[in-house]
C-alpha cells in the first residue's frame, strides 16, 4: 500500500486505515517515544518514511481497499 520511499501526510495515513484523527492519536501513544526519536513533533502533518514504518510496525499494514460490487 505505502511507497516507503516517500513521506505521507497524516490525512493520507488516516484515509489508508479509514480512521479518525482521534483514533490515530490513540495508536500513536504507545510509540510516541520512538516517533520523537525519529524526528516527529506532535502536531506535525507530514510523516517521514521512518516514522511511517514505526506506525506500521505498531498497528500493521492497512487492509486493501475493497472494490464495490
Amino acid at each position: 500500500m505505502f511507497d516507503m520511499g516517500r513521506s505521507y501526510t497524516v490525512k493520507e495515513l488516516r484515509d489508508a486505515y479509514n480512521i479518525s484523527y482521534k483514533v490515530l492519536r490513540g495508536w500513536l501513544k504507545p510509540v510516541l517515544t520512538q516517533l520523537v526519536e525519529a524526528g516527529y513533533v506532535p502536531g506535525q502533518r507530514l510523516l517521514t518514511p521512518r516514522q511511517l514504518q514505526i506506525i506500521i510496525n505498531q498497528v500493521g499494514p492497512p487492509a486493501p481497499a475493497s472494490k464495490p460490487k
